[in-house]
């Protein structure tokens, strides 16, 4: 959907801003890439989550959606890997 376009196009600019070097899935974005990054720089799960409930906030306030609300009851609910 185009919400969904959006979200992940600001979450790689977010991303890219953050210092993350890793794309949203495809080419470089897989769980491995993201879980070898992750393992090897303490500290940028943070970084990650903090551009993810960026970029759902920008796009609920355009578009009226719900996605904060369901990222904060993802991260509630335990439904990630932890790293350091």
């Amino acid at each position: 959907s185009k919400v969904h376009t959006e979200l992940h196009s600001l979450l790689r600019q977010n991303l890219k801003e953050a210092g993350i070097p890793l794309n949203v899935g495809g080419k470089d974005g897989s769980a491995a890439d993201w879980a070898r990054y992750m393992n090897a720089n303490p500290g940028a799960q943070r970084q990650a989550f903090d551009a993810v409930l960026d970029a759902s906030r920008a796009v609920d306030a355009r578009h009226g959606t719900s996605i904060t609300q369901d990222v904060w009851r993802n991260i509630m609910n335990g439904n990630f890997t932890s790293f350091p």
